[in-house]
């Protein structure tokens, strides 16, 4: 749900063209931008001035972007695109036929501290506007940000127990997908292998990884 108040709000839209001018785009990627967006638009400002909150220690502002396109399935890197030209933490919210997604990205600061690095993007399903999962809840950015991004992520970073931060919800959820991954890969290697005994040792390893799954 939105709930965003007035003094949020920015309302300023983006020209494709400052795109093409700011970034060393690929043709392919700005054939996607032409064809694919119909508008983006910085709607919101979410900062502790302007949502009279305390500031945080990892979160200055959350900028909120939306984005109308043409169809659903569109190339991601524009996303990637938006988030290397602006500094700050990005709440996308992505428009198509009156359908709605909310997306977010989760930072993780670099090996050497100086920076912030994209860690995952976590998104939610498509619905109407009023339905996004996108609550303002807390009384700092840090926490406010936090909320967000396991609002958007919904099951994948549910917490086991309310003391478990944000970057250790986005550790498990990634050993999650990698566990998912080889498990795959392993049930599929069981399918084509014709030696029975081979066939054995790799169900007793998608056993052993699969008690690691379910241990998460």
């Amino acid at each position: 749900m939105l709930n965003f108040p007035a003094s949020t709000e920015l309302h300023k839209r983006i020209p494709k063209q400052t795109l093409y001018r700011k970034l060393p785009l690929s043709a392919t990627l700005k054939r996607c931008i032409v064809e694919q967006i119909k508008s983006i638009v910085w709607s919101h400002k979410l900062s502790a001035d302007t949502l009279r909150v305390s500031t945080g220690k990892q979160v200055d502002e959350i900028q909120v972007i939306e984005i109308s396109l043409t169809e659903r399935k569109f190339n991601e890197d524009v996303i990637r695109v938006l988030e290397s030209m602006i500094p700050y933490s990005i709440l996308f919210l992505l428009e198509h036929n009156g359908r709605y997604q909310a997306r977010i990205s989760y930072k993780e600061c670099s090996p050497k501290g100086d920076a912030k690095v994209l860690a995952s993007f976590h998104s939610s399903g498509w619905c109407l506007r009023e339905k996004l999962p996108c609550r303002l809840q807390g009384l700092t950015m840090d926490s406010i940000y936090e909320n967000l991004v396991r609002q958007i992520a919904g099951k994948a970073l549910t917490p086991p127990s309310p003391a478990e931060s944000l970057e250790a919800s986005v550790q498990r959820a990634r050993e999650k997908c990698r566990l998912v991954k080889q498990i795959t890969a392993l049930k599929n290697k069981i399918r084509r292998e014709k030696q029975l005994n081979r066939q054995v040792e790799l169900n007793r390893q998608v056993r052993l990884l699969q008690a690691q799954l379910d241990s998460l």
